[in-house]
């Protein structure tokens, strides 16, 4: 292989890294809300 087929190789497997340790890894802030019930006031009614 070149080292231009390599190096898109490697963005497209970081990329996907980070797809899946964003979906694992969960927000501090929702946690906290997880057992309250929340309510969303819009501004347009």
């Amino acid at each position: 292989m070149d080292a231009a087929a390599i190096t898109i190789i490697f963005i497209v497997l970081s990329a996907l890294v980070a797809v899946v340790l964003r979906k694992i890894k969960k927000d501090k802030c929702l946690k906290d809300f997880r057992d309250d019930t929340v309510c969303l006031e819009l501004l347009n009614g």
